[in-house]
């Protein structure tokens, strides 16, 4: 009989522990040494020890539990004339934890098993077997996220034929949780990730403009503590970098990061598309013990020259006067004019002529790319393609935001300060006039936009093979014809928010143009 239901209770047990997924169900081991007070017989308090592995597959209200228990228990019985007397007791049971706090609880369990106490020749009692009834009663201290110690009282009922013994049980336990010991499985889980593709020349925008979003939540059944986010792209970052501090979050409590981050200027050297990853690292106390989570995030790293029109002022991150190429052709202009300048203009409308001129001599032209054209983009987030000042000088020409970029770029360069100017469909630019506005009259043709306290002299640079004048006349006319859909944006304010970028290879080999054809062409 004892056999039958040993191997009935073992079979229970390797069900309840394989069948289940133990791994996933929170598997639990209990040492608990007593002391028991024998009931009904004439022993004395006895020392005992049960051994219990726990099985909590159902969680409530979001940090108690139900649990199952198998254990094992070995009682040293003793009394006047009795020594070497052992009482053996196996069982099944289930119980019920009730978190009050994080760190303390309180649980009652009910178990149903058999007792065995084995023939002695050294004492007057017989061999003996049955069922038993127990139940205990704990208060918990939680002590790690994986380990809870505390205290007992029990009760346990033993029967045969006839009641055998009742006994009262007092002692401690110490419970290891295998599975948070011992598993990966992280006490936060993430939910809704939303990314955007990097584009590397906003690389400095994203210290402090997301992009993208990750959301977490806290699963580890109590408070956790002392929050910290960071994140980490191996190949364009050099240090770690912290994005969001909470003090505590709740059971069950979630919170949004936003992604930024502090990129280095190595993304710069992304000339194609291709696949990286960044890592964000929760990092938290739980019940004293700094834990760590870890999510992988796959992203997209576009071209150094791709860029989307959402916001029409991006396009003021590829304007810069330190551009190398550009740079050397602005100061070529600069020392061309030198001995051109007069007295009835201002010194930035000459020197403005002067690069046209020089880029008209130059042999820029006004080039359309199908593929990648401001009107078809503008306003969307489409990929669009747009070109550094060098690109434009090397290969001769450009869309319409690409010699907008060039353009301004040069001037720039001259410390004149710069504008880009939008239109249903299409992009171009205007400089500072350098007059003040009481001194607008000086402008004798009327092509000229006042905003911001300055005046501005809009340029159609797509008419880079016709006269200064003339671009001039159409870009007013554009900005007439628009109305209230025409819009200025000056490159200074756009900065503000879209750093400018200088590519570290834009240093490249081009012919100037003949000062003197340049000079032939000032009109």
């Amino acid at each position: 009989m004892k056999k039958i239901l040993s191997k009935k209770l073992g079979l229970v047990l390797a069900l309840l522990l394989a069948g289940s997924g133990v791994f996933a169900l929170d598997l639990q081991l209990r040492v608990l040494p007593y002391m028991g007070m024998p009931l009904g017989l004439p022993l004395s308090l006895s020392p005992g020890f049960t051994a219990a592995v726990d099985v909590a597959p159902i969680t409530v209200r979001g940090s108690d539990s139900i649990y199952f228990t198998a254990q094992g228990s070995f009682d040293f019985l003793r009394g006047n004339g009795i020594s070497n007397l052992f009482l053996f007791d196996l069982g099944l049971g289930a119980g019920y934890e009730f978190k009050i706090v994080d760190r303390f609880s309180i649980s009652g369990e009910a178990t149903l098993g058999i007792w065995n106490i084995p023939q002695s020749s050294s004492n007057s009692f017989s061999s003996g077997r049955g069922f038993s009834v127990g139940a205990r009663v704990s208060a918990n201290a939680h002590v790690l996220p994986f380990m809870s110690a505390g205290a007992f009282v029990g009760f346990n009922y033993l029967g045969s034929n006839e009641p055998f013994m009742s006994d009262l049980k007092f002692g401690a336990f110490v419970r290891i949780n295998l599975t948070k010991a011992i598993s990966s499985k992280s006490e936060i889980t993430s939910t809704d990730l939303e990314v955007s593709p990097l584009f590397p020349v906003f690389y400095s925008h994203y210290y402090d403009n997301s992009f993208g979003s990750i959301t977490f939540v806290n699963t580890a059944g109590n408070k956790i503590t002392d929050v910290e986010v960071s994140i980490f792209i191996e190949e364009f970052m050099s240090n770690r970098s912290v994005i969001k501090k909470i003090d505590s979050l709740q059971n069950g409590e979630e919170f949004t990061v936003e992604l930024t981050a502090f990129l280095n200027e190595n993304i710069l050297n992304t000339i194609m598309q291709h696949q990286t990853n960044a890592t964000v690292t929760v990092s938290y106390k739980n019940l004293g013990l700094r834990t760590e989570h870890t999510e992988t995030i796959p992203l997209t790293t576009l071209s150094r020259n791709n860029m989307s029109w959402e916001d029409d002022a991006r396009a003021a991150t590829f304007v810069s006067g330190k551009d190398s190429s550009a740079f050397r052709f602005a100061r070529f202009v600069q020392l061309v004019m030198m001995n051109h300048l007069n007295s009835s203009e201002s010194v930035n409308i000459q020197y403005a002529r002067g690069i046209f001129a020089a880029l008209k001599t130059y042999g820029i032209n006004y080039v359309i790319d199908p593929s990648s054209a401001f009107t078809d983009n503008v306003g969307s987030a489409n990929i669009d393609f747009l070109q550094f000042p060098y690109q434009t000088l090397l290969y001769h020409g450009g869309d319409c935001d690409d010699l907008t970029i060039l353009n301004c770029s040069l001037l720039e360069a001259l410390g004149i300060e710069t504008a880009l100017i939008t239109v249903p469909g299409h992009i171009y630019m205007a400089f500072d006039s350098g007059y003040t506005v009481s001194e607008v009259g000086r402008i004798g043709d009327g092509n000229y936009i006042v905003h911001g306290n300055k005046v501005w002299i809009p340029v159609e640079i797509t008419m880079c093979q016709d006269t200064f004048q003339m671009a001039k006349n159409m870009g007013m006319i554009e900005w007439n014809k628009s109305g209230a859909n025409a819009a200025i944006i000056p490159v200074h304010e756009a900065w503000e928010k879209y750093k400018p970028v200088s590519i570290p290879d834009s240093d490249v080999n081009f012919e100037l143009p003949e000062s003197t054809r340049v000079i032939g062409n000032l009109r």
